[in-house]
């Protein structure tokens, strides 16, 4: 996961003082992050689903075992704090059967079962999006006041020129769906949108926050 960032420089672009150069960084950091965060898409639920899911055992389909363990931890944690029970899947990446999804999903249920866990989350990564956008250049006046004596002042306004760049985004769209232990079937599906996320870990912390929000909202047969 990347942070947002600006792909021109802006060493020598004005003349302005140090703090108004300073003043030109901040807009144009705050202009590129500002839609940072995980926003719901979708949601999809069955109707008339009526068992109570309390007890979700959850697990990210990648093959990246840091990003899985990193997902996991953040999700069950959050499910935890919001009264549910929580956790994840036992072995490590290199001991599952990646290259064969039925045995995998096999896998995945049977310790579900063997845990007790009544639902399974599963998590799995749709697409990354990249979006490049051109922001032309941009003129900004800033009064200055200037004193004269005790008892006069003249105004005048500071021209600071921010140059045009690119700003480049990444958005990450995320599958969320709940399985029935018992019947192996999805009864729950979020589709989420993580974009520009400071870190993996901070991302995959908002995700997990609106992900739990979204399932007790939604779904309120899972709410404990």
């Amino acid at each position: 996961m990347r942070l947002c960032k600006s792909t021109q420089r802006l060493a020598g672009a004005t003349r302005a003082p140090a703090r108004w150069a300073i003043f030109c960084l901040l807009a144009i950091v705050l202009t590129a992050c500002a839609s940072s965060g995980t926003e719901v898409k979708r949601i999809e639920s069955v109707p008339g689903v009526e068992k109570s899911y309390q007890d979700l055992l959850v697990f990210a389909v990648t093959k990246n075992s840091d990003a899985r363990g990193i997902i996991e931890q953040q999700l069950t944690d959050e499910l935890v704090k919001e009264g549910f029970g929580g956790q994840r899947i036992s072995g490590e990446n290199g001991g599952l059967p990646w290259e064969d999804p039925g045995s995998l999903g096999n896998l995945i249920f049977a310790s579900a079962e063997a845990a007790g866990s009544d639902g399974v989350l599963v998590i799995s990564l749709e697409r990354k999006e990249r979006e490049t956008s051109y922001i032309p250049e941009q003129v900004i006046y800033q009064p200055e006041v200037t004193s004269l004596g005790p008892l006069a002042s003249t105004t005048y306004m500071r021209t600071v020129v921010i140059p045009a760049h690119t700003d480049e985004s990444l958005t990450y769209v995320i599958r969320s769906t709940l399985y029935d232990t018992g019947t192996r079937a999805p009864v729950w599906r979020l589709y989420s949108a993580t974009v520009d996320p400071g870190s993996l870990r901070a991302g995959a912390r908002d995700f997990s926050k609106v992900l739990v929000k979204a399932l007790n909202k939604t779904l309120p047969q899972a709410t404990p």
